[in-house]
């Protein structure tokens, strides 16, 4: 067993837990740890931090369970933002039963009803959130079974699944469009607008974007971007967005400005006072810049930034785009049988994305242009066919632009030509 030092902290913590061993190595797995029957590493490979979970008669210490479980829980890559969280909500449980005057015994028999009282005291959007962060501290940090099984305690009704998030209308998401286009900060105009156009998810996606993520397609700008071992994604699924003339604009304006221009460096780092920093911006930081927003066009609106991505698909939908094309551009799974068939794959595919993309010329928010007083009805479906006859577009492109065409023709008034 190859034997590695790990860091001070870790050892004072395994060392104030009354633990003979700390194991660190790529056959870990192997050597017995006092109070740990299933340990996890880190997800790298070859390394692995363990540490005993708390058990005994001893009062809990609120520091020490949250240490013992950031210890033992690395193997779950959680993300910055729901580490946070989960701390957040066992904080409040653990201040509920007074679990600083508790031990491991007492939690053993009363900690099921104590859970079911407290999550149930939550609103119901924060229940399973609630519910998942005590599950997850309790099962790392304590050597005692979890008591609550949620099929079996909460039924179906209790806790609502997060990410139901409620989709906002044309007319919710027109006011901050209209805002973007007259912002006079390049870095909220460019951030704002490229947002409204592919739904991406604030703070673990837009924020943090690199300038190598931003590459030029044709006359525009695309966003071509994937997790990485440092910048975990939600998911794995890579992002593939080509952005509309005017988000790209806005997005090369903000580009021009920027101190920060470098490959490595964020597109939208986080500023104080207006000053930028050399670092990502979170979900805090940018929650500030998007009430500074709201606040600067004096708009009062329910939508956060969060349900932009579920408007992108309502509009995609409406617009004719396929659930393919929106997945990349929202950085959501695709299916690999579907990806297989429609011939996307290596570098060669994200071309294709892209090109197939450009079928939605103006993107999303287009629709907020298509109000405008059409002379002739025809005339819309000639220019199409212009772009076509001028090898601009392929067959495939043409019929999905004629339906884009059709669609919000629908929302314009037509005057006949005299």
């Amino acid at each position: 067993m190859t034997t590695l030092i790990a860091s001070d902290a870790i050892s004072t913590l395994a060392r104030d837990l009354g633990e003979r061993s700390l194991v660190v190595g790529s056959d870990a797995q192997e050597a017995p740890v006092a109070g740990v029957e299933n340990p996890l590493g880190n997800g790298d490979i070859g390394t692995q931090f363990r540490i005993g979970r708390l058990s005994g008669d001893g009062p809990l210490k609120l520091a020490t369970v949250l240490e013992t479980w950031e210890a033992n829980s690395v193997g779950q890559d959680y993300s910055i933002g729901t580490k946070r969280q989960y701390r957040m909500y066992f904080r409040r449980w653990a201040d509920s039963v007074k679990l600083e005057t508790r031990n491991v015994r007492w939690l053993a028999t009363n900690g099921k009803e104590s859970i079911i009282r407290w999550t149930m005291s939550l609103p119901e959007k924060s229940r399973r959130m609630g519910l998942a962060s005590v599950e997850s501290v309790w099962t790392f940090a304590l050597d005692i079974p979890f008591p609550v099984n949620k099929k079996r305690d909460f039924g179906r009704r209790a806790l609502k699944m997060s990410g139901q998030r409620d989709c906002p209308a044309d007319s919710d998401i027109e006011p901050l469009y209209r805002a973007a286009q007259h912002e006079d900060d390049p870095y909220l105009r460019s951030m704002m607008l490229v947002e409204l156009n592919t739904g991406l998810r604030p703070g673990n996606q837009l924020m943090a974007l690199t300038w190598s993520d931003v590459r030029d397609f044709d006359d525009v700008l695309a966003i071509v971007a994937g997790s990485t071992p440092s910048r975990r994604f939600k998911t794995d699924s890579k992002i593939v967005a080509r952005l509309p003339k005017e988000a790209s604009e806005a997005l090369m304006a903000w580009r021009a400005r920027t101190p920060n221009k470098a490959p490595s460096d964020f597109v939208w780092p986080r500023r104080h006072w207006g000053a930028i920093m050399d670092r990502q911006s979170d979900d805090e930081s940018l929650n500030r810049e998007y009430r500074a927003f709201l606040r600067r066009h004096g708009l009062t609106t329910w939508v956060r930034l969060a349900h932009v991505r579920h408007w992108i698909e309502y509009r995609g939908d409406r617009d004719g785009i396929s659930d393919v094309l929106l997945a990349f551009i929202r950085g959501h799974s695709v299916k690999d049988e579907t990806e297989g068939r429609l011939g996307y794959g290596g570098n060669r595919g994200v071309e294709n994305v892209l090109t197939d993309q450009a079928a939605w010329t103006d993107g999303p928010c287009g629709v907020f242009e298509s109000q405008a007083v059409v002379r002739d009805g025809l005339d819309p479906y000639m220019a199409v066919v212009s772009e076509y006859a001028g090898g601009r577009m392929t067959t495939a492109d043409l019929a999905n632009r004629m339906e884009q065409v059709r669609l919000r023709l629908a929302n314009q008034s037509i005057i006949p030509s005299q």
